[in-house]
């Protein structure tokens, strides 16, 4: 078998592509024979890199091992012997994959299970103190950067010392960060770029006892900005034989700031503030306190927070998203395994002297302006949530005479005023369901499911105890758990009562779990998730399980994969099948502006429904000119009128959104769990 470097899905060894994600395989080269690609998929990087060769179907220590008969054939005509080997019990565990280039590559490790001593103490070692690390048992001194910047690194997996070569694995980060460059040239608010230089001057003050490897943090091409706008380390390069400066590390800000913009407009005249402060400050202090200072003030600027008041005031373009293949765990997005490197801002390639900064009229009125329709940027401080409400309805429709369809939501929500404003903290859990199968079996399945995943989560996700920190997102694979679960429950009771075909019981889902400004979604099948943003419009978040979307991800195009007469088909569903056949979608969601999510099932949007009645029936709702149930009740209304040949369903949930400057204070946002959709 063939293990997908992209999805871990296990595929048969004569298959090129996944059977799953469709990303090619990464075959052993024909002298070598096939192995079995298992467990986990990894990054290695050794230290240093060009001590020692890695090859494709190879496992590393064949490479140390034959690096180590290279350096005893040296060693033997020279003037003295080389070292003897260092043992280890790690032969033959993690396997070659792919070469990323010398020195680096993509791995498997091939018994995931079988943990090292060293491995069991990483995880209490995170964010351990230098004296800690340097006092723990063959721990290489190269893994204490990744350890004490664990909120901003990759994770460390491995780590071990071997013929004088350092070996350090870490967890591959899906999806791969954005460019550094191309975030700072497409940011849409200088917000953004203040968040950021504070961000990179917290990760320099955390390596002030390791500033050797400071060197990292000045490579444009090795820091990356990932889907929750938070700076990311992709690894730590061989530190330099003199520590960086403060000077390096404001020119390299400075360049920064320089580089061109490809996105909206930004307000020149905060940006040239906020390349006056870097230049102007002597300290490491005075720098952190005149960025924070600039971004409150830019909180006080309405232009540095929302689109021009001369934009139209009717809805953005409609952007429909898949981004998550038929069949496919959405978390598992390709990793660009020869991502070309971008060139990187050295420090003496730039001169603040050089930038014509006193050529800017600062009196002139800049607006912003509105991001074009592809444009994913938005702001990126770290959001508070203002407010949130929610509303579900349903309807039998007009054609059928009893309701297969149902929905829960269970919501804890605390609501907090102060001198500073509203905050609100939200802990909920909303299902939709459109039930099929003979003899009331919809409204069972339908009833089933969300009942199961209600006591799930209840018990797994249980709602926060007051004064205590909220417990984060369920994970991926506790909301799949949960799915399965569900699926099981309804297949059961399929097999007990020797239901076939028509007659055996199902439902779809879509399912969101809401904690402050992120959310887990999960879906099975045709029911839909719609997020709706001033900013970004519209957006189908879950893709429909079916024949004619399956078609279309193998290459189809639309016209002849919806020709077929099973184009409507479900492929997923919950109930009719075991959990073998189940791969529930699962994907994550970041608020940065205010935003409304409608689950709906198909007798509300068929016929494109909700993408034609966006600016009557959609956009009011998020502005806050209807009422959330007023507006819920008038789309079921809306599906009765223009389809209302199956039953409605929908739940609307509309979220309040600002910046929260209080973590700007030497405080971290949460590091993200999965594949975020903005």
């Amino acid at each position: 078998m063939l293990t997908c470097p992209a999805c871990q899905f296990a595929n048969p060894p004569d298959h090129k592509f996944c059977q799953r994600c469709g990303e090619p395989l990464l075959a052993a080269p024909a002298s070598q024979p096939l192995q079995t690609f298992v467990g986990r998929s990894l990054r290695a990087n050794l230290m240093p890199a060009d001590r020692i060769g890695l090859s494709p179907a190879t496992y590393i220590e064949e490479g140390l091992e034959k690096g180590l008969e290279k350096g005893t054939e040296e060693g033997t005509q020279g003037s003295h012997r080389a070292a003897s080997p260092k043992k280890t019990s790690r032969k033959n565990r993690y396997q070659v994959v792919t070469v990323l280039n010398q020195g680096s590559a993509l791995i498997n490790d091939t018994t995931p299970e079988a943990l090292e001593p060293l491995q069991e103490q990483l995880v209490e070692l995170t964010e351990a103190p230098l004296s800690t690390l340097q006092s723990t048992a063959e721990l290489p001194a190269a893994a204490y950067p990744y350890l004490l910047l664990s909120d901003a690194a990759p994770v460390l997996y491995d780590a071990w010392e071997q013929n004088e070569t350092t070996i350090l694995i870490t967890q591959l980060e899906q999806p791969e960060p954005s460019s550094l460059i191309q975030s700072f040239s497409t940011a849409v608010d200088p917000l953004q770029h203040v968040y950021w230089l504070y961000r990179l001057t917290d990760l320099w003050t955390a390596l002030e006892e390791l500033p050797q490897w400071r060197s990292s943090l000045l490579l444009a091409d090795n820091i990356g900005i990932d889907s929750e706008q938070s700076v990311r380390i992709r690894q730590f390069i061989s530190p330099a034989s003199e520590p960086p400066s403060l000077a390096d590390l404001k020119a390299f800000l400075q360049s920064l700031l320089a580089q061109p913009d490809r996105g909206a407009i930004a307000p020149l005249k905060q940006i040239r503030q906020i390349i006056l402060a870097v230049s102007s400050s002597h300290t490491l202090e005075q720098l952190r306190s005149d960025l924070a200072a600039i971004g409150e003030s830019l909180l006080e600027t309405p232009a540095a927070m929302t689109p021009p008041s001369n934009a139209p005031d009717s809805a953005p373009g409609i952007e429909t998203l898949n981004p998550n293949p038929i069949d496919i765990t959405p978390s598992s997005a390709p990793i660009p395994l020869n991502q070309p490197a971008e060139e990187n801002v050295l420090l003496e390639d730039f001169n603040a002297n050089d930038m014509p900064i006193d050529n800017i009229d600062i009196d002139k009125d800049i607006d912003l302006f509105e991001p074009s329709d592809n444009d994913e940027s938005t702001i990126a401080l770290p959001m508070n949530l203002n407010d949130i409400e929610s509303a579900g309805r349903t309807d039998v429709g007009r054609q059928r005479d009893h309701n297969e369809d149902c929905f829960l939501i269970a919501s804890n929500t605390h609501k907090q005023v102060d001198n500073q404003g509203q905050t609100t903290q939200t802990h909920s859990l909303y299902v939709l369901c459109d039930g099929m199968g003979g003899h009331a079996g919809g409204e069972i399945a339908s009833q089933l499911a969300a009942e199961t995943l209600s006591a799930y989560f209840a018990e797994h996700w249980p709602d926060p105890i007051p004064g205590a920190p909220p417990a984060p997102l369920p994970t991926e694979k506790m909301v799949t758990e949960a799915v399965r679960l569900s699926n099981q429950a309804i297949y059961d009771i399929n097999e007990k009562e020797d239901r076939a075909g028509h007659e055996r019981m199902g439902t779809t889902l879509v399912l969101v779990l809401v904690q402050g400004t992120e959310a887990v979604v999960a879906h099975v099948g045709d029911s839909r998730l719609y997020q709706y943003t001033r900013r970004t419009g519209l957006k189908q978040i879950t893709t429909d399980h079916e024949v004619g979307q399956r078609e279309i991800q193998r290459g189809v195009p639309e016209a002849i994969a919806y020709a077929r007469p099973d184009a409507y088909q479900l492929t997923q569903a919950l109930g009719p099948r075991g959990n073998t056949d189940l791969m529930p979608s699962v994907s994550y969601l970041s608020f940065s502006e205010d935003a409304l999510l409608l689950l709906c099932s198909d007798g509300l949007s068929d016929n494109n429904l909700v993408e034609n009645y966006l600016d009557s029936h959609i956009d009011p709702i998020l502005r806050g000119k209807k009422d959330i149930e007023t507006g819920v009740d008038e789309l079921i209304a809306l599906g009765n009128e223009v389809n209302g040949h199956d039953n409605i369903s929908a739940i609307a949930i509309r979220l309040k959104v600002s910046p929260d400057m209080g973590k700007m204070q030497g405080t971290t946002a949460p590091r993200p769990q999965q594949t975020i959709i903005q």
